[in-house]
């Protein structure tokens, strides 16, 4: 008998507490407005992140993302100045092959006037042809090569910050160094070309080897070129 009550006790004691379980575990209904009410105390962590900003400062991981758009950055202004620089590069040795041009057409007003300088047939002549034509055409495309390489040398012409119109002075300052440093290689052109001076006269240090008229020659024509280097970078 005292079995039977004791079952009974129990049974009643789970049926009394066991809608206060279910009502703890799950949400009410709010009959007025038709949505499920969670108490606050239910509400775990990522429904937190998801409806409320974070206060705390990014972890080492968080902050790579961040770094991405610096990193593009940097790298294209780095692209960018490389870019800058190759085309600065090619432009002056376009403008130096017409410097050189321009060099080749002051020679060639200075033989009308009576003054034999050939740089032409010089540089031709050098790698084994006799003089003519062909000496002069090959020449003149060694003439046209160096003097674009050489232009190089302008290239701070091309990239120092300057006034307005004073790429002229700039570029003729550089061509005034250029001859003066270029002059005393002429005086080694007879150990480098067979034909000088048995066929071709030797054109001497600064062309001293034609008077003061060569040497001032030879300073007009780079100071031409420089003038043009200056003038169109």
């Amino acid at each position: 008998m005292k079995a039977v009550l004791t079952r009974m006790l129990l049974a009643g004691a789970v049926v009394l507490l066991a809608p206060g379980v279910v009502r703890a575990e799950t949400p009410s209904q709010d009959a007025s407005v038709g949505e499920l009410a969670w108490p606050e105390a239910q509400l775990t962590s990522w429904q937190t992140d998801a409806t409320e900003p974070r206060a705390t400062a990014p972890t080492e991981e968080g902050a790579r993302p961040l770094q991405g758009p610096l990193g593009v950055m940097q790298a294209s202004v780095a692209a960018g100045g490389v870019t800058v620089l190759a085309a600065t590069v090619t432009k002056l040795f376009f403008v130096g092959v017409l410097g050189g041009l321009a060099m080749s057409a002051l020679g060639a007003m200075a033989r009308g006037a009576g003054l034999n300088v050939q740089p032409e047939q010089m540089l031709g002549t050098m790698v084994g042809l006799p003089p003519g034509p062909g000496a002069f055409l090959t020449g003149l495309g060694m003439h046209l090569l160096i003097s674009g390489t050489l232009a190089m040398a302008y290239l701070p012409v091309a990239l120092f910050p300057k006034p307005p119109g004073s790429g002229i002075f700039a570029g003729a300052a550089m061509a005034l160094l250029h001859a003066t440093l270029a002059g005393p290689v002429l005086g080694l052109v007879p150990a480098l070309n067979p034909r000088i001076p048995e066929q071709m006269p030797a054109p001497g240090m600064y062309m001293a080897g034609m008077g003061a008229q060569g040497v001032a020659f030879f300073y007009a024509e780079h100071l031409l070129y420089g003038l043009i280097i200056g003038l169109l970078m």
